[in-house]
């Protein structure tokens, strides 16, 4: 009789939120197909992602075993339910595994494995013949833990019976431990396959053909494993030991052919799991092979990846490819040179950078720019310094990160927070938190609001210029003001309304403080250990994205808008060269273009502002705003393609600015500028009646729904 072993990649699944998008269970589906591979007759292996299914199991059957994924957004929620388990079936072993350790600091590892007495074994790094030499050394033992435990089984970390001291079998050729290496081509110092091919495929073997058939997931695929950069901040790196491998061209064609020939899921993505996709020539014949497959059968419409860290023009040959699928991302995370050393990275030189912003707008494809602060060495100034330097590349968008300390990240060691003087604070992440029958769980993150080089009041104001570079310069909702301040910058007027909003209108100003204050609020010293059901009901309710909420709030709250208008003019007024009436006309052409969703797909708007004409200006150019003054009233067209009514309708009875929020991160078919942009079309009277173009009238499956994605947008 085959032994039971259950694998748990859990995540918070709410049956209320229907547009949460949940990737499948790849990472387990590797461990589970090689698992299958090399012990063929040893167990029934059962995959699970919905914790209601995992607890009804647990329920209802007796696993022999259990392996637990461990990442910073499931990371209680696995122990939570490694605790009823182990209540239900003491004699389970249960077994945890992921990126979200700190094996590198063995007082870490052993304050961890302490206070998770429910897991049994723990297993570093890339996990398949780690697990599978478990495997091997608990079925050479009958199942005995106790037994197995004295065996020692190499890549394993767990508390001894007898002494209850730490045993850290870190690598797979230590002394005196249990293996079962032979006929396996594998680094036993570090730990992995030397050809990743010797894992079977848990799309193409089956595996995952349950989670296919079901619309709440979506499908995510993996090229390649590893990370050849060694950012101080990231654990991708560690975790795959600093050196990319790559599963066959063959297979991964033929596994994106099977999803897209089998996938069912209700949301168009696809993600790509690598972390340098556009590293290796052949990325190029595989963003080939996913522009064929949308053509072809329709999926994937969105393919969510990212892109490699030094961009090169591979990079922009696939986004050229993918231009409607995904944008084009330009990693820079900081342009301070002693920043870059302190995080060990370096980047592609400014030259180089430039000429690949202009290649993506030459070629219509949207480009942005990330960066990050609070990273070690990075002071308010500098960082300000350095989003001022990306503002004058030809680059569509700015996407901004908080720093945060991540286990198995160099950044996140004893070391490196004393070093650099890193203090964190920690935050719900939205989304985890849910309560399953005994369950109870929710997942914070650490976010260094403090360094050496950066005050806690600091990082606010940076948390405040965040939120309004989303506004100004990534959805550049506003980003047409430039054309009024002269010799000063965005960035300069962003300094100026976070230095002088106490002066300003009181509902602009009630906002800034409320921003400033739920900000504050969302952060813990420590995290929560306990969890009771109002706490969690409490986190469902309130959990929210700081800057979509407020951009929602500003832009559809009474009174808000007109308030910043009237404070933007008068610091205009001082900061740039421009005169009332050019201020006047800018804030009318930006005030027109915003979409009130009032259902209605078009809407003519009569202004003093010759709108047709400034839109078509070269953007990065002198404007003389003046000539785009009109004597006489003009009557401008603009039209929304997807006006949201269904989903306006759904919020009844919240508040407007609310009901777009929920739009904005959990409903929209279109980029966050666009989502809350009409188009302008023209002079009203010189166009016929508009008819939606059918292309783009309704997504291909108007039951699908997109979750926006990124942390920039918190």
């Amino acid at each position: 009789m085959k032994r039971k072993l259950f694998f748990a990649d859990l995540n918070y699944v709410n049956p209320d939120k229907e547009w949460t998008i949940i990737p499948f269970p790849l990472n387990i589906g590797f461990i589970a197909a090689y698992t299958q591979k090399m012990l063929p007759d040893l167990f029934e292996i059962q995959i699970f992602k919905d914790p209601s299914y995992f607890l009804q199991a647990i329920k209802t059957q007796k696993p022999d075993v259990v392996a637990f994924s461990n990442y910073i957004w499931n990371k209680n929620l696995t122990i939570g339910f490694a605790k009823e388990l182990k209540r239900l079936h003491p004699d389970c072993a249960t077994v945890m595994g992921g990126p979200n350790y700190n094996f590198t600091e063995l007082e870490w590892l052993d304050s961890f494995v302490r206070k998770v007495p429910e897991i049994d074994f723990h297993i570093e790094g890339e996990g398949e013949v780690k697990f599978y030499n478990l495997m091997a050394c608990l079925s050479a033992h009958d199942f005995d833990l106790a037994a197995a435990k004295i065996a020692s089984p190499a890549g394993t970390a767990f508390l001894c019976n007898n002494t209850n001291e730490l045993i850290a079998n870190v690598t797979l050729d230590q002394d005196g431990t249990w293996s079962r290496f032979e006929n396996i081509d594998v680094d036993l110092k570090r730990g992995r396959l030397l050809d990743l091919n010797d894992v079977p495929s848990p799309y193409l073997t089956g595996l995952l053909d349950e989670f296919l058939a079901d619309t709440s997931y979506c499908p995510i695929i993996e090229t390649n494993r590893g990370c050849p950069y060694t950012c101080s901040f990231c654990n991708w790196g560690a975790m795959g030991k600093s050196k990319s491998a790559m599963f066959s061209q063959d297979r991964v064609i033929e596994e994106l052919h099977y999803i897209a020939n089998n996938n069912k899921s209700i949301t168009p993505y696809l993600y790509v799991g690598d972390a340098n996709f556009g590293l290796f020539p052949r990325d190029v014949e595989i963003a080939q092979v996913l522009r064929d497959l949308k053509d072809n059968t329709g999926f994937p419409q969105n393919v969510y990846l990212y892109f490699a860290k030094n961009s090169s023009e591979k990079v922009v040959r696939i986004a050229e490819i993918l231009k409607d699928m995904t944008p084009i991302s330009l990693s820079r995370q900081t342009q301070n040179k002693t920043v870059l050393d302190n995080i060990k990275r370096s980047n592609i030189s400014i030259d180089t950078f430039n000429s690949l912003a202009e290649l993506a707008k030459k070629l219509g494809i949207d480009s942005n720019v990330e960066l990050i602060f609070g990273l070690p060495g990075e002071s308010k100034q500098s960082f300000l310094d350095g989003v001022e330097q990306i503002v004058h590349q030809k680059v569509d968008g700015l996407h901004i990160f908080p720093a945060m300390l991540l286990n198995g990240s160099d950044m996140g060691t004893n070391a490196s927070r004393e070093r650099y003087g890193l203090k964190g604070e920690w935050r719900l992440i939205d989304g985890c938190a849910g309560e399953y029958g005994p369950v109870r769980a929710m997942e914070f993150e650490e976010i260094i609001t403090e360094s050496a080089a950066i005050s806690r009041d600091e990082y606010f104001e940076l948390r405040l210029f965040h939120f309004l570079q989303t506004l100004f310069l990534d959805t550049k909702i506003y980003k047409d003001v430039d054309v009024l301040l002269g010799n000063h910058s965005i960035v300069d007027l962003i300094v100026k309304i976070i230095d002088k909003f106490p002066e300003a209108p009181r509902p602009f100003r009630q906002l800034m403080e409320d921003f400033i204050q739920q900000a504050k609020g969302e952060f813990h010293t420590t995290p929560p250990e306990i969890f009771s059901s109002e706490m969690i009901k409490a986190a469902q309710q309130q959990s929210v994205k700081l800057n979509p909420l407020y951009i929602a709030k500003l832009l559809h709250s009474d009174g808000v808008r007109p308030a910043f208008h009237n404070f933007l003019t008068d610091l205009i007024l001082v900061l740039g060269d421009s005169n009332h009436d050019e201020i006047a006309g800018v804030l009318e052409f930006i005030d027109a273009s915003i979409y009130p969703f009032d259902d209605q797909m078009t809407r003519d708007v009569t202004m003093h502002f010759d709108a047709a004409a400034f839109a078509q200006r070269p953007h990065y150019e002198k404007t003389n705003v003046s000539k785009y003054l009109l004597k006489k009233p003009k009557q401008y067209r603009y039209v929304k393609p997807f006006t949201y009514e269904k989903f306006t309708s759904l919020y009844s009875g919240r508040q407007h600015s609310d009901k777009v929020y929920e739009i904005l991160v959990h409903h929209t078919h279109e980029t966050f500028r666009h989502t809350l942009l009409s188009r302008l079309q023209g002079e009203s009277t010189d166009l016929p009646k508009w008819v939606p173009e059918p292309a783009i009238a309704k997504p291909q499956n108007s039951d699908r729904v997109i979750r926006l994605e990124g942390g920039w947008l918190y």
